[in-house]
């Protein structure tokens, strides 16, 4: 099942996205944080890392207009109204 994309939801998950990582890392040992795995994973600290370098320069940020509007506001898909 295809879920539409929906500005509102997305910036509802954004919003959260920082407590829920929080809630989920802090007061971990060291060990924990930068443990793998396995082979091809990443450790919570290296996933957190990317999630952060991506907030900085990523390609969402083209977005921001998009999530910033009002649902009614929002053409198909979250894309602005032609």
């Amino acid at each position: 099942m295809t879920i539409p994309f929906e500005p509102a939801d997305a910036a509802a998950v954004l919003r959260r996205t920082p407590g829920a990582l929080r809630a989920l890392l802090a007061g971990l040992p060291e060990r924990w944080l930068h443990a793998y795995e396995g082979d091809d994973t990443f450790s919570p600290w290296e996933v957190v890392a990317h999630l952060l370098s991506g907030d900085e320069v990523g390609p969402w940020r083209a977005y921001l207009p998009v999530l910033s509007r009002a649902p009614a506001e929002s053409g198909p898909a979250g894309r602005p109204p032609t």
